[in-house]
């Protein structure tokens, strides 16, 4: 079940759960600089819609996407999928 659940990013952008590697605040100066890496090998895509990116995820096939959500909301929003997943799987369904 969890192959088919996704983390809204924002703006229309989601990702995999299952392909989530990492989740991170963008405003720390090592991830600025894996930000910046990203950027450079053009493997950064930017959820953003021009609004200040606030967190990095990263995935596990080698690309990262930057949200306008914080880590928290983004972490929030993780867990309640979890619980959809548990619910769903406790009913049956």
């Amino acid at each position: 079940m969890l192959e088919y659940m996704f983390l809204e990013l924002g703006f229309g952008f989601r990702v995999a759960l299952k392909e989530i590697f990492a989740i991170m605040p963008l405003d720390i100066y090592g991830v600025k600089q894996l930000y910046l890496d990203y950027l450079r090998q053009e493997r950064l895509y930017r959820a953003t819609k021009g609004r200040k990116g606030r967190s990095l995820i990263l995935l596990n096939n080698g690309t990262a996407f930057v949200s306008s959500l914080t880590t928290d909301e983004l972490n929030k929003k993780v867990r309640e999928e979890k619980w959809i997943k548990r619910g769903l799987e406790e009913s049956g369904t």
